[in-house]
This record gives structure tokens, sequence and C-alpha cells, in this order.
């Protein structure tokens, strides 16, 4: 994430659900309810998370000089 975005705050409940997650079976029948309700929610979150983390970030073209003129191509070599 680039550092002038906001800072997702929804993520800094991940690491309280993951812990509560294994409090609530031993609470009994309506405490255990909601474990896999939560579980839902901490996987939808991490998965979430995932995506935004292994999404590519627009590459900015690199110009290498070549005998017929100027290619253009990107970080992995590519050209445009």
């Amino acid at each position: 994430m680039a550092p002038e975005q906001a800072h997702p705050h929804h993520l800094d409940v991940v690491p309280i659900l993951t812990f509560v997650q294994m409090i609530l079976p031993g609470l009994g029948r309506w405490g255990g309810a909601f474990h896999p309700l939560n579980a839902i929610l901490v996987l939808g979150l991490f998965a979430w998370l995932f995506y935004r983390l292994r999404q590519e970030q627009p590459a900015e073209p690199a110009v290498t000089r070549a005998r017929d003129g100027l290619i253009i191509t990107d970080r992995l070599g590519r050209c445009r």
C-alpha cells in the first residue's frame, strides 16, 4: 500500500478476532455459536488482505536504447 493512502482500520481487528476465535468454543452453547461466524469473518478479512498484498503495482516503463531507436519495456522486460 502506498504511504499516502489511509490505513485500513478494519485490519486492526484481525488479530483480536483471531485470538477470540480460540476462546469461543469453550464458552458453551451460545458462545460457541459465534465460533463459525467469527471464522467466516476472519477468513474473509485474511482473504481480502491476501488479495490486496498480491495485487501488482503499476510498473513504471523502462526505456532502453537499441540501434533502431527507443524500446519501452515494463519492469519484467516485456515490450509495450
